[in-house]
């Protein structure tokens, strides 16, 4: 029961299927465009981690209900502060999968040494120009080695 503002990149072999529904749901809208629609799309979009699109949404369906929900007011100040966390982090949701997958890898090779020597690694591979702020973000998120971001952050 892992609340949706804690999930990471759905699994691959459900992006086809997901990204299917958005489509729908985004054609859906245009043509009927009531709150409900719009929770839905907001949820789809959430669901695939685009949060700023999931926000717009979900604000069009708290706009067109009269009074506006208060799930749907609870839900919006979650996804903006989950929208901020991962703004926060540097990363896309794409890019910190990535970087789990070679610290995986790059664990197994050789122990952590309880630096960042590895993220630090991966993220000069990338050409990240601020390498230092995206570390200390990780730090914020509880991965404070390689293997803490691995586990804490990952």
């Amino acid at each position: 029961m892992q609340g949706s503002y804690e999930r990471r990149m759905p699994a691959a072999t459900a992006l086809p299927k997901l990204r299917e529904a958005l489509s729908g749901l985004r054609t859906l809208v245009l043509r009927q465009p009531t709150a409900e629609v719009w929770r839905s799309l907001a949820m789809a979009e959430e669901a695939l981690l685009h949060y700023p699109a999931a926000l717009e949404a979900l604000q069009q369906a708290i706009a067109l209900s009269k009074p506006p929900d208060r799930k749907d007011l609870k839900r919006l100040a979650q996804v903006k502060e989950y929208a901020a966390k991962w703004e926060a982090i540097g990363l896309t949701p794409k890019a910190l999968s990535d970087l789990g997958s070679f610290l995986e890898t790059s664990l197994n090779i050789a122990a952590c040494d309880h630096s960042h020597r590895h993220t630090k690694a991966w993220l000069d591979s990338r050409g990240m120009r601020s390498v230092a702020k995206v570390i200390k973000s990780l730090q914020s998120a509880g991965g404070f080695c390689d293997c803490e971001v691995l586990l804490n952050v990952v």
